[in-house]
């Protein structure tokens, strides 16, 4: 009878796996890949700031959540807007993307932005920077 059960319990934990209804959920604390890609709104704006990766991660629920320091290279102040868009892993967007935040950086100044993916389709992402404007 046990030589009957082992193999009746591998199945059943088999078919228990096979009917996961979160085919997107990464697990939690695992780290995404690929390389971050930052996309400045001009040529100026890129060497006044720099962008650095703290880390990207995943959530309990499995979205993707990105923090990323940014770091203003000019001895003037700017205020800039950044958001992070999500895509999933053909590198189409899910139509994720954060609002603009609006971040004010003194000269040399460093400030830390995060953003959660709002599903749990990311699997890549890359951060738009620009400067920002008040009519936004």
């Amino acid at each position: 009878m046990s030589r009957l059960l082992l193999p009746v319990l591998g199945l059943a934990l088999l078919a228990a796996g096979a009917c996961d209804n979160r085919p997107h959920a990464a697990p939690s604390g695992t780290a995404p890949t690929q390389q971050h890609q930052v996309v400045f709104a001009d040529t100026r704006l890129s060497e006044d700031v720099y962008v650095g990766l703290a880390d990207a991660d995943y959530t309990a629920e499995g979205r993707m959540r990105v923090r990323c320091t940014l770091q203003n290279n000019s001895g003037d102040q700017l205020i800039i807007g950044v958001r992070a868009v999500f895509k999933d892993a053909q590198g189409f967007s899910t139509g994720d993307e954060t609002p603009w935040k609006r971040i004010s950086l003194s000269g040399g100044a460093n400030e830390t932005y995060s953003a959660i993916a709002m599903n749990d389709a990311a699997r890549k992402f890359h951060i738009e920077v620009r400067k920002f404007e008040d009519h936004q």
